[in-house]
C-alpha cells in the first residue's frame, strides 16, 4: 500500500475514478496510526502507546519559543539518549541536554539532571592532599564527603574548595590518612 497524497486529482474527477485510491489511503492512515497509538474508535484514539524516536546525527534546529526533544548518541556514554535542545534566543543556538546520560554503578558514577548539571559520586581512600577527580564532569561546583562507615562524629570531614580546578579536587580537613571517603559532587 502507497499513500496518494493527490487523491483526487482534480475536483473535476469523478468519485468512481477515485474511490480506490482513497480506500487505500485511508488503510496507509489507519496502517500508520496504529504503530504505538490507541486504534481508531478505541477509548484511547489518539494517544500515544510509547514513543519510538530514531537517531538523530545532528541536533535539529530550533527558533525562538521553541524546544525540541529527541534521541542521539550521548557524548559520554556512546549510547542512544534522550535529548532536549532549549529554544534558540537571537542568534545564540539553544543549549543541547543530553539528560537521560548516566555511567557507573553503585560505587562511583554520573547522572545528568534535566537542568543540565551533573550529580557525581564516587568513593577513594585519601589522605589530606590528595586529589580527586570526579568523572563525567569537566567542572566541578560543589562537593561534599563522608567517611565511610564512620559512626564517630569526631572524625568530621571538609574539603579545600579553594583547589577545585575542573573536575580536580584537593582533600583537606580532618581526616585520618588512608581513609575511605564518599564524595557527591556538582557541576558539569
Amino acid at each position: 500500500m502507497v499513500y496518494i497524497p493527490t487523491t483526487p486529482t482534480d475536483a473535476n474527477e469523478d468519485p468512481s475514478v477515485s474511490q480506490p485510491n482513497i480506500t487505500e489511503n485511508f488503510e496507509v492512515l489507519n496502517t500508520s496510526n496504529s504503530v504505538n497509538h490507541g486504534a481508531f474508535n478505541d477509548p484511547d484514539q489518539g494517544k500515544h502507546k510509547f514513543m519510538q524516536m530514531p537517531e538523530q546525527g545532528s541536533a535539529p534546529s530550533t527558533a525562538a519559543n521553541e524546544g525540541a526533544l529527541y534521541t542521539a548518541v550521548g557524548g559520554s556514554s556512546a549510547i542512544t539518549e534522550l535529548v532536549y535542545k532549549r529554544a534558540q534566543v537571537g542568534a545564540v543556538t539553544g543549549a543541547t541536554i543530553a539528560f537521560t546520560e548516566t555511567a557507573g554503578s553503585a560505587g562511583s558514577g554520573w547522572t545528568r539532571l534535566p537542568s543540565g548539571l551533573i550529580l557525581g559520586w564516587q568513593s577513594a581512600t585519601v589522605s589530606i592532599g590528595s586529589t580527586v577527580t570526579m568523572l563525567g564532569m569537566t567542572t566541578i561546583y560543589q562537593v561534599v564527603a563522608t567517611i565511610d562507615g564512620s559512626t564517630d562524629l569526631g572524625q568530621n570531614f571538609t574539603l579545600a574548595t579553594g583547589n577545585i580546578a575542573g573536575n580536580v579536587f584537593t582533600v583537606g580537613g580532618f581526616a585520618i590518612g588512608g581513609t575511605e571517603v564518599r564524595f557527591i559532587a556538582i557541576g558539569v
